[in-house]
């Protein structure tokens, strides 16, 4: 953890990537859709702004993902939970008051490994 970390905060639906994503593992996916996203002793999760070997997409996700699940980031602003983009363009955000983003802002679930 970096505690001063150099964050833009994405205060409109505009401001946010098209496609939210956070990359994780299939045999995590059970306790995800039941729970939702959680920092997992991290102060912020990771989004990446889009897929992997999209254009401009940086950073945010391991190579090893096997999952990628796509966040709905308007609807999550509109009801609260902020997003940030640090300096090296990975989104971060705290979740909601919980610490997590609820399976309720869960677009779809892409399969990444064997490659889409």
């Amino acid at each position: 953890q970096v505690p001063e970390l150099e964050l833009t905060p994405l205060r409109s639906p505009g401001a946010l990537p098209p496609t939210l994503a956070h990359g994780t593992r299939r045999r995590l996916w059970g306790p995800i859709r039941a729970g939702g996203l959680r920092p997992m002793g991290r102060q912020h999760l990771h989004l990446a702004g889009g897929l992997p070997g999209d254009p401009g997409v940086r950073s945010g996700m391991r190579s090893d993902s096997e999952i990628a699940i796509i966040i709905d980031g308007p609807r999550a602003l509109a009801d609260g939970i902020p997003f940030f983009r640090s300096a090296n363009g990975v989104i971060l955000t705290p979740g909601d008051a919980q610490g997590r983003i609820p399976p309720k802002y869960f677009l779809r679930v892409l399969q990444l490994r064997p490659h889409r």
